[in-house]
């Protein structure tokens, strides 16, 4: 019965150590997404400053019937 109290408990740990290591993991590539999205801000705003961006409109046309969003 103790034998079965500590495999239990060593079941437990283990599952709280890869839970620990999930919500690291996620923890890092949250602030990548934000050091990436960051540095593509930095970079955008660079090329506006150059005058080295390329404004483009694109007409859209709408189906109210089928609520569908054409280009041409």
């Amino acid at each position: 019965m103790e034998e079965d109290l500590r495999k239990k408990d060593y079941k437990r740990q283990i599952e709280e150590e890869k839970e620990a290591k999930r919500e690291a993991e996620k923890e890092k590539m949250r602030k990548y997404r934000e050091e990436l999205a960051a540095f593509y801000q930095k970079e955008e705003e660079e090329a506006i400053k150059r005058g080295d961006v390329v404004e483009e409109l694109i007409e859209e046309y709408k189906c109210e019937i089928c609520r569908k969003t054409f280009k041409s």
